[in-house]
């Protein structure tokens, strides 16, 4: 009985091996893919740590696409950041905007003024310069009849009508100055 025994270890023995060998030999065709590679290879590869090897090279990857999700999510704090600090800004300067078109708006009002202004000033300038010609001539008629006057009296009387045009004259003559320099 030791020899049958002996025998069908050596079977067995030769049986595995046989068995070994060919799943070794088929291990240069398996696939790496364990739900392809069936039993044989499959055993190869984990005995020979293909799957192990995968399994680092997964984690690897996985463990980078981690670290680019935190890179982009990092990214993406620093993007919202700025959006608001870019937002701010705008209503700023939005704000700046508006009181800078109602300062235009206020110089555009004061200008139409001034120049409406500087019209009727156009128009009292021409007055007083027609009233002071008018003037100057009553002046120099007046000067004229007093060098012409008969009588004491009368001279005195056009001497006090000169001194009133003299006046006058004065009064339209800083009235021109007045409205000349304010035009400049």
């Amino acid at each position: 009985m030791i020899e049958f025994r002996s025998t069908s270890t050596r079977v067995l023995r030769l049986g595995a091996m046989v068995f070994l060998a060919a799943t070794l030999a088929g291990c240069a065709n398996c696939t790496r893919d364990p739900r392809q590679a069936g039993f044989g290879c499959g055993v190869a590869n984990l005995a020979g740590g293909v799957y192990q090897e995968d399994t680092i090279k997964l984690q690897a990857e996985a463990d980078a696409a981690q670290a680019r999700a935190q890179n982009l999510a990092a990214e993406n704090d620093r993007l919202r950041a700025e959006m608001g600090s870019l937002n701010q800004q705008q209503r700023r300067l939005n704000t700046q905007l508006i009181a800078a078109n109602d300062q235009l708006a206020q110089s555009h009002a004061r200008l139409q003024l001034l120049r409406n202004q500087r019209d009727v000033d156009r128009g009292r300038l021409t007055d007083l310069e027609n009233q002071l010609a008018n003037l100057q001539d009553r002046q120099r008629e007046l000067i004229r009849r007093r060098g012409n006057a008969g009588d004491a009296a009368e001279a005195a009387r056009i001497e006090a009508e000169i001194k009133r045009v003299e006046a006058e004259n004065a009064k339209l003559k800083k009235g021109i100055t007045d409205i000349s320099n304010a035009r400049t």
